[in-house]
């Protein structure tokens, strides 16, 4: 922004002909390769019919609201009534979307999990639409069903975390509480499990999201760590790949250091050709949201933010 401003007044000084201030505005922009990629990657996957894969219907609603084409917006729905139709797969986060458009059908899809978390917080999700007293009952009875239960990963305390403190933003008192602090005894249960000495990117974005929700300083320090010790040059699978980009970026905010975002500039870079090279291999969806907030990153962008890429878990 200093650079748009600096650009402007000079200008400015002593111009007697009308300003482009569109050319201006850009010139003073970053350049950024990425989003046309994600754009052929998205219509590339539009024809192989409904994609049920969350980040890409994730990334789809993303795309409706950049562009305004309905096609995305109709690929999405295609993709949310799929998903309904096969059960939940894991962590879940487009619960409004899905009872807009098929509400008995969404009550039926809460109750597929048999993970305890994603069950949990699949049904504080149900309740919050439907008020319906059973999915606080079921909530109560997952609860109690994981007293005693060890993690064998320790990135399931932080899941677990993530998804108690998901489902009580949904729930009334006293549920509200008893998730709030199952959540933190999974967080200190994770800071204790010795996991922290060995943080992969995946495990990062865990930690990412309990940031996000906490403010928890511990998870930002396993962030910055995580990205100083990755050491990957870009043959990871596209999941671990976007995972990593998404790392980075979060380093970069964090500490403002210019080389994580160059890290994560280098990356994309190469994110860029695997997206290119097989886009219906699996976690490409990853990838592709993660070189959408580098995107708005290396243009600057803040009024708009990508959606969050830290699902896989």
């Amino acid at each position: 922004m200093q650079t748009v401003l600096a650009l402007w007044i000079a200008a400015c000084a002593g111009q007697s002909e009308p300003l482009d201030l569109r050319a201006i505005f850009n010139e003073g922009i970053p350049p950024s390769p990425f989003m046309n990629p994600v754009y052929a990657y998205a219509d590339a996957m539009l024809g192989q019919g409904p994609v049920a894969r969350q980040n890409f219907i994730r990334l789809l609603f993303f795309m409706k609201g950049l562009s305004g084409e309905e096609k995305y917006a109709k690929a999405a729905e295609e993709g949310l009534r799929a998903a309904i139709a096969e059960g939940l797969p894991g962590p879940w986060l487009l619960w409004d979307a899905c009872f807009a458009i098929a509400p008995k059908e969404s009550e039926r899809f809460a109750r597929t999990s048999r993970a305890p978390g994603f069950f949990i917080r699949a049904s504080a999700e149900a309740y919050a639409h439907t008020a319906d007293p059973n999915f606080i009952e079921a909530i109560g009875s997952a609860l109690r069903s994981l007293e005693g239960n060890g993690a064998a990963d320790p990135a399931e305390h932080l899941s677990l975390a993530i998804d108690c403190d998901g489902a009580a933003r949904k729930v009334p008192e006293p549920m509200r509480t008893r998730l709030v602090l199952r959540a933190k005894h999974e967080d200190e249960l994770f800071f204790s499990s010795g996991a922290k000495d060995v943080v992969t990117p995946r495990i990062a974005m865990l930690c990412v999201s309990r940031y996000e929700n906490t403010g928890d300083i511990r998870f930002r320090d396993l962030i910055v760590r995580a990205a100083d010790a990755y050491a990957g040059e870009g043959s990871d699978p596209p999941m671990a790949l976007g995972q990593a980009i998404s790392v980075e970026l979060t380093a970069f905010r964090s500490t403002a250091k210019e080389r994580y975002f160059k890290r994560a500039f280098a990356l994309g870079e190469i994110g860029i050709e695997r997206l290119s090279a097989d886009p219906a291999s699996a976690g490409t969806d990853t990838l592709a949201l993660a070189l959408v907030d580098l995107h708005l990153t290396a243009r600057g962008i803040t009024a708009v933010r990508a959606p969050v890429n830290s699902i896989d878990r």
